[in-house]
Formats: C-alpha cells, structure tokens, sequence
C-alpha cells in the first residue's frame, strides 16, 4: 500500500493512520539531531500514534524533549520543542516549552528547582516535633 507522501505504508491496516516510512524517515532524523544538539546522554526516539511523533530522552528516561510542528506567531510553521521531567517511565512532574530543546531543557530544570526550592521552604517552617527517645536496652529475639 502506497502512502500521501507516495512511500510504503508502514502501520497497522486497521490502524488507518497511514503512517509512511518516509514519515517515519523524516521523524527519526528529526529525533536524531535533537538528541545529537542536547548531548552524548540523549537518544532518539519515535511514538506511533497516527502519526510519527519524534523526541529525544535522556539515557535514564528522566527528561524527554518533544519535537512538534506547529504555527508560530505572526503564521510561519516551525518546530517547538517540550520539556518533561519525572520520573521513569515518564510521568511528567513538570513541563516547559520553548522555540529550541536546550532553553526548554534549562527552563524546566529551573522550574523544578523552583518549584522544590518551595516545598524545602515550607518543610523547613514546619513546627519542629522531637521524636520520643530510643530505649537504649537491646532488644532480644523472641523464638
């Protein structure tokens, strides 16, 4: 089956996406020079979702940099890139976007620390609760 792009269609038939090798072509050489621009750490990667959808993540899994066409202000189409940090597998705790992957890359460390800078300030205005003391007698094993 020949694609839009006139390339092989690569998914599922009862997908119905469409999805192309030279759309899957194009989405990892898109990931690639992303994770190429961000450091040795970071691998390319594609989801599938009717459609190709490029990003790169770090080699721990715990920051991923989306790459999306999208329209930008004043009408010219370009690349946007989004942030996730969290956990791995991800869960985004946190999330920024910017018009290149390193500024959304700092923009979401810096609201990460930020954001615990917050949590650690809060914690530390806590009322302070002593722990009743520890009895100093061994305990013995009961058998």
């Amino acid at each position: 089956m020949i694609g839009r792009d006139g390339s092989k269609v690569i998914c599922a038939e009862w997908c119905g996406g469409g999805c192309t090798q030279n759309g899957y072509d194009q989405a990892m050489k898109l990931a690639k020079s992303v994770a190429q621009v961000l450091g040795p750490n970071w691998v390319p990667f594609i989801n599938e979702n009717l459609g190709w959808y490029p990003y790169a993540q770090t080699k721990c899994g715990r920051l991923r940099v989306a790459i999306d066409k999208r329209t930008l202000s004043g009408g010219a189409r370009g690349l946007y890139y989004t942030a996730y940090l969290g956990e791995n597998p991800p869960g985004a705790h946190w999330v920024e976007s910017a018009s290149n992957p390193r500024q959304a890359v700092l923009m979401v460390i810096d609201q990460a620390k930020e954001r615990l800078e917050r949590i650690g300030a809060m914690l530390r205005a806590l009322p302070y609760v002593e722990a009743p003391p520890r009895s100093k007698s061994k305990r013995t094993r009961r058998g």
